[in-house]
Order: C-alpha cells, then sequence, then structure tokens
C-alpha cells in the first residue's frame, strides 16, 4: 500500500509529466504555454476566456483568469491524485506572461520542499544554485501575500520558481513567468496607475456631473407624478 507520502509525490510526478514523457522546456507548464491567448489557456482550463478580469486596458492590456480543478468545486467527490488547488494566469495583451500554480495541502501534507524540488527536477532539470546572480529574479506578484522562495529556475527567457506561501491554505506556490512580457507588464501597469492619478480629478468631475443629471432626473419624474395625483 502506498503510504501518504508516497502518494502525494505521485500526484506531483503527475503534475509534472502530464504532458508527455519528454522533458519540458521552461516556457511551459503541463501544456499551458508562455504566450498563449487568453481563450486558447481558457480552452485548457477548462473557463471561459469571458471570465477573464481587465485589469487595465491601456497602455496595454492586462488581464488575469483565476480557476481550479472542477474536483474544489462545492460538492464534487472526483477521486484525484492530482496536487493543484489553484491556478492563476496574467496576460499582457493577450499573451500568458505569468502563471501562478498552487498545490493543496491534501496531495501535499508530508512532503518537504525537496521532495516537490526533486519531482520538479525530472522534468526541468536542476534548479540553480543561490550564487546564480546573473538569472532574472522574479518576485512573487505584488497582488499576493509573503512567500519564502525554496528553489529557482531560469534559462535566461524564462524562471521558475517555488515558493512556500505564508498565511495561506497552499503549502507550495509554483511560478513561471516570460521575463521579457512580464516586464513589459509592469512597465504598463506603472503607467496605467500614472495615467489614472492624472485622469482622476477629471473622472471625479464627471462623477458628480452624472450624479447631479441623475437627481434631477429623478426629482423631475417625482414632481410629474406627484403633480399628476396630488389632490389639495
Amino acid at each position: 500500500m502506498l503510504t501518504l507520502r508516497a502518494l502525494a509525490t505521485s500526484g506531483l510526478c503527475a503534475l509534472t509529466f502530464a504532458t508527455g514523457a519528454d522533458a519540458q522546456t521552461l516556457s511551459q507548464y503541463r501544456a499551458y504555454q508562455m504566450g498563449s491567448t487568453v481563450a486558447a489557456v481558457s480552452a485548457l482550463a477548462g473557463a471561459r476566456a469571458e471570465e477573464a478580469r481587465r485589469i487595465h486596458e491601456r497602455p496595454a492590456l492586462l488581464q488575469s483568469l483565476q480557476t481550479r480543478p472542477a474536483r474544489w468545486a462545492a460538492g464534487s467527490s472526483t477521486p484525484t491524485t492530482d496536487a493543484v488547488q489553484e491556478l492563476r494566469f496574467s496576460f499582457y495583451n493577450d499573451q500568458l506572461y505569468r502563471l501562478v500554480v498552487d498545490y493543496g495541502r491534501e496531495r501535499t501534507e508530508g512532503m518537504t520542499a525537496a521532495d516537490v524540488v526533486r519531482a520538479l527536477t525530472a522534468t526541468y532539470g536542476a534548479p540553480l544554485g543561490a550564487a546564480s546572480r546573473t538569472i532574472p529574479r522574479t518576485q512573487p506578484p505584488p497582488d499576493t501575500e509573503a512567500a519564502t522562495l525554496l528553489a529557482r529556475w531560469s534559462d535566461g527567457s524564462y524562471v521558475l520558481a517555488l515558493y512556500h506561501p505564508e498565511a495561506y491554505d497552499a503549502v507550495f506556490r509554483l511560478m513561471l513567468v516570460d521575463v521579457r512580457l512580464e516586464g513589459l507588464a509592469r512597465r504598463a501597469e506603472v503607467e496605467a496607475r500614472r495615467l489614472d492619478d492624472l485622469e482622476a480629478p477629471q473622472r471625479e468631475r464627471a462623477r458628480l456631473k452624472q450624479e447631479a443629471e441623475d437627481r434631477r432626473a429623478a426629482d423631475d419624474k417625482a414632481r410629474r407624478e406627484n403633480n399628476r395625483l396630488f389632490t389639495p
């Protein structure tokens, strides 16, 4: 009989080899390829492209998509050894540039960081050593909680990093990024916030004007109705 630790490890191995026996490049996680469109990723994830949330629309279109495997749906009893609990995708101008994978406790209980690194090494090769300072050091997305870096892989164009998220239900988090696209996305986000701040006074004036017009329209409607019904 498999031990709990062996079962968990088999779940992570299934995770890494889900797309075939050949080793994957760092541009890919399972069937998800960096640079893919929202439509392509949504189809693979079993989601609808319309579910992607628009974060900014200028100077570039930034979108995000969050999904969970069907077994995490309420009332689901689907048996699986897959450790994936949640997937989060980020897009720059309809190109996937960041993928975050959270592994739940159910299929990782008792596993150490070394166990997970070993499973990932079978697919992506050995992680970088601590002395590798020339490789881009991608950080957890700014909209997520703090996390401790456990291991990192990179070929200069893509970075794969394994984290232990703090104060979160997931035990392990894997993040894959396209370095070039992520850089463009971060610059676009900074510019989008600058434009938002610049346009804030104009938007506030427009909001107040619309509210005043809505109040006048409501008052006029009430006046007409009350004039029609009023009996002195």
